[in-house]
Formats: structure tokens, C-alpha cells, sequence
């Protein structure tokens, strides 16, 4: 079977973008599943139905090679397969994105990344490098490249700025889709921190006058590369694509403004699903608590029972049971939204879920679960305890389970840290949950919360015991 290339989607009778080059209007900060199926399938839309004209480049933000090799034999093209229930009727969509010009690996070749910034058509700069991406660390001034995201994009602005003199013209505009409250405004922040500590201030004050930071929320469940699948779809798409990702159809993008740069990127205007608000919190609210909080607490619970999938876990006469009572009588009550659209954004999520064409595998959910309990499931855990004095049974086991997976986990994100506390608990529940829930833990001091600390050292004591199917059954009990 012959391999998805430019010159092979010439000739696709699928929904595609232009084949031909194409300015670089668009920075894209990670080449993972998440971007592509979302931001590049929108791009791509927008050139092949309103004549955006603007191409990709994409810069690799983390150390290694992957899937690089997959873009170079394929011309950076790939499919995005949209499958599920879209109010109530079944949709199974295929479009070819095109509008991906380039990729550059940032630990490859960092100097090819700052001249991409000085690219005189360059306009947007999307990302997502998870929760864990926007984050400070000490970068310097000569690190090629520096460590953390912000280090990057500072350096990257800063070519910028170098590049076209200050001009104030040649300012970008900067749209994190990063899951954390406020990522436009702390990247934002972070970046201009790390221009002042390299002595640049003629460069941050540029990045002040001249770039605009968006918060934003982004929705939408993506599955990735549909492995079990692969060869039964590329047989019916008539091509081998090594890149193809698939997700649902429902897709939001909430951006926090007044929607004047809609006028330069027309997401909304061109029937897209975007929306801009002068406050999104209500959205992220609903989103990040009730979708991405049950994502985190299914990863955090379902592997140990031996289920590893989103439709399994929901579908499971244990797990969908404490999923269902966690969302409301734990998380939905501390969300200041009216209860009827509480419910119905509920209702929909469970319906994403059992989304019978997807395979959304928890393994993919768990990375940086740390950081991502932190920031879905935490907020719900403390308004709980601190409302009720005593910690919710369900989140609290979810949280035990995290910590418990954690010691296997020793290369993703605040892993090893966790590791380390195992270690110094001596695997002791009690200790472990003591040094969890301090300063020195992940979770900023939350056993100050009411009952949460003696929570979770029987949570942690009932899995050492026993097992993750029979402290959920107690759970629901």
C-alpha cells in the first residue's frame, strides 16, 4: 500500500488543505496528537475553505526522535479521523491536513528554530506541552536550547526582536493550549521573567507593546493513533498513513478576549467551533472539573482494576458507578454554574465517553498525572473537605491510586519525586501520606485540608491490603 505523501493527497477525494506550499504563518510548539487533531485540522480548514493561506511549521519541544522520520516520509501530511455520536447521530469524518510544512526538533537544531521566528510572514504561536509545560525554571541566557517551554519561547522571541529591530509591527500573537487556568497570562509572565534575569529588557519590554498572550480552553477528546485499527482504516482510506490520529467530532476552543484578532485568524467568523468571551472561566470550570477531572480520576483508579480504557472504565459495573457518584456528589457542587447546565455538560461527557469508535486508552491520560491531578481534581478535593470537614472518599482513592502507579512510573513528570517520598516513607501509608500532602509534596501543603491526611493514609493502607476492585466496591457501598 502506497505511503500518504503531498503528491498522493493531490489526488484524495477526502476533505484536504492546499498541497502547495504555503507562507509560514503559524508556529505550532509540539508535534503530539492533541494539536494536530485540534489547532493544524482547524488551520488546515481554514485553508482549504477561506483562504487563510498559512502554512505550519512545527517545532519539537522535548529531546528525541519518535516520529520525526514519520513526517519526513510523508511530507508532513496525515489524516485526522473523526468518529462518535454528535447530538445523537453517528458521525465518521476523514480530512488530510496539509497545512504542515515543517518540523524542527528543538533539541536538533535550536539555531533553525530561532531562525524560523524571524520568518517575516510568522503570526500565531500555538502549544501545548501539558500541564507540566508552563512551568518556571532557570534557564540561561545562552542554553540551546533552554529547558523548560517559557525558556524556549523566550529565546524564540528574543530572535524575533533581534531579527526585525523592535519593530512593533512584527509582535505575534501567542495562544497556549496548555490545561492550566490562565496560560496565556503565567507563559506571559514567565517569558518576560526569563528576558529581564538574561539582561534583555529592551526585549521584554517589545514582548510587552508588541505580543498578545490569549488564554484559552480547548476541547476535545483525542484518541491518537488507532494501533488496533490502523491496518482495517488505511485499507479503507486506500493509503498506509503512519501519522493518523483520531478523535471525537465534538471540538470547543474558548478564547478569553474581545475577538479582535478573529479578524486576522477567522475561527470563529468561518463557522469553526472557537468562541471568544471576555471570561472563559465558566467554561474552563465546567471543562477542566467535570471531563478532564474524571479522565485523571478513571487513570488514576481504572489500571488498577485491570481496565484500561475510558469506555471500558465508564461501561464498568464498579468504575462507572464511582465515577458517577464522585462527579456528583464530590466535583459538580463546587463548580458555580446553574445545576441544570452542570447536568447536561455532565450527561454529554458521560455520552463522549461510551463513544463506541473510540479506544481512548488510560495509559495515554496518565502522563504527568501528577500535575494534572493538581490542577482537575485537587480544587474539587480541597472545596470538598473544606466545606464538609472531611475528605471525599472517591477523589481520595483516586489519589491513593495515583501515588501507588506513581512508583512505577519513574520517567513521567513528578514521578520520581513521588518515588523519592515512597522512599523516605519507607512505604509506610501513614508517612507517605504525611509527606504527599507537605510542602515538600507535589500537591502544595493540602494536608493542612480538614480529615484529608488520615483519608488517604487508609486509602493508601486498603490498597497495600487488599486491591483497587475491592476499595472501589467499599467505596460505593
Amino acid at each position: 500500500m502506497e505511503r500518504l505523501n503531498r503528491g498522493l493527497a493531490a489526488k484524495q477525494s477526502l476533505p484536504h488543505g492546499p498541497v502547495t506550499p504555503m507562507p509560514i504563518r503559524v508556529a505550532m510548539i509540539g508535534e503530539g496528537v492533541f494539536l494536530r487533531t485540534f489547532v493544524a485540522w482547524m488551520i488546515d480548514i481554514l485553508n482549504e475553505k477561506h483562504g487563510f493561506n498559512g502554512g505550519i511549521a512545527v517545532i519539537k519541544p522535548i529531546p528525541g526522535v519518535h516520529n520525526l522520520p514519520d513526517f519526513a516520509a510523508q511530507d508532513c501530511v496525515y489524516t485526522v479521523l473523526l468518529r462518535g455520536l454528535l447530538g445523537g447521530r453517528t458521525v465518521e469524518e476523514a480530512h488530510v491536513v496539509t497545512s504542515i510544512q515543517s518540523i524542527t526538533g528543538a533539541y536538533d537544531d535550536f539555531p533553525a528554530c530561532l531562525r524560523l521566528f524571524a520568518a517575516d510572514t510568522l503570526r500565531f504561536v500555538f502549544s501545548n506541552t501539558t500541564e507540566a509545560g508552563i512551568a518556571w525554571g532557570e534557564d540561561g541566557p545562552d542554553d540551546l536550547p533552554p529547558a523548560t517551554y517559557p525558556g524556549k519561547l523566550a529565546a524564540l522571541l528574543r530572535a524575533r526582536f533581534k531579527a526585525f529591530a523592535g519593530d512593533p509591527a512584527k509582535g505575534l500573537h501567542i495562544i497556549p493550549c496548555e490545561l492550566i487556568e490562565k496560560n496565556g497570562e503565567t507563559l506571559r509572565t514567565y517569558v518576560l521573567r526569563h528576558l529581564r534575569a538574561w539582561g534583555d529588557e529592551e526585549a521584554a519590554r517589545w514582548v510587552e507593546r508588541a505580543c498578545t498572550f490569549t488564554d484559552t480552553l480547548v476541547d476535545r477528546i483525542v484518541t491518537g493513533y488507532p494501533k488496533d485499527e490502523a491496518e482495517e482504516i488505511c485499507a479503507r482510506l486506500g493509503y498506509e498513513d503512519r501519522l493518523l490520529t483520531t478523535g471525537e467530532p465534538f471540538a470547543l476552543f474558548c478564547l478569553q478576549g474581545d475577538g479582535a484578532i478573529d479578524e486576522e485568524l477567522p475561527l470563529v467568523r468561518c463557522g469553526l467551533p472557537a468562541v471568544w468571551d471576555r471570561s472563559i472561566k465558566a467554561y474552563r470550570d465546567r471543562k477542566v472539573y467535570i471531563l478532564n477531572g474524571a479522565h485523571t480520576l478513571l487513570s488514576s483508579i481504572a489500571p488498577l482494576c485491570g481496565v484500561h480504557t475510558v469506555r471500558q472504565a465508564v461501561e464498568d459495573g464498579d468504575i462507572g458507578p464511582l465515577l458517577s457518584r464522585a462527579l456528583k456528589e464530590e466535583i459538580m457542587p463546587f463548580i458555580a454554574l446553574p445545576e441544570e447546565v452542570k447536568t447536561a455538560f455532565c450527561d454529554a461527557v458521560m455520552e463522549r465517553f461510551a463513544n463506541p469508535f473510540m479506544v481512548h486508552q488510560l495509559a495515554s491520560i496518565s502522563l504527568n498525572a501528577i500535575s494534572k491531578f493538581g490542577v482537575r481534581d485537587l480544587p474539587s478535593l480541597a472545596a470538598y473537605a473544606r466545606k464538609h470537614g472531611k475528605a471525599p472518599a472517591r477523589l481520595t482513592l483516586a489519589l491513593a491510586g495515583l501515588l501507588v502507579q506513581a512508583r512505577s512510573a519513574q520517567n513521567d513528570g513528578d514521578a520520581p519525586k513521588v518515588c523519592a517520598l515512597w522512599e523516605r516513607a519507607g512505604g509506610d501509608a501513614g508517612a507517605m501520606a504525611r509527606l504527599a500532602l507537605s510542602a515538600e509534596g507535589p500537591f502544595g501543603d493540602a494536608g493542612c485540608l480538614p480529615g484529608v491526611t488520615d483519608a488517604l493514609t487508609r486509602a493508601l493502607a486498603e490498597l497495600q491490603a487488599g486491591s483497587m476492585r475491592d476499595a472501589v466496591r467499599q467505596a460505593n457501598a
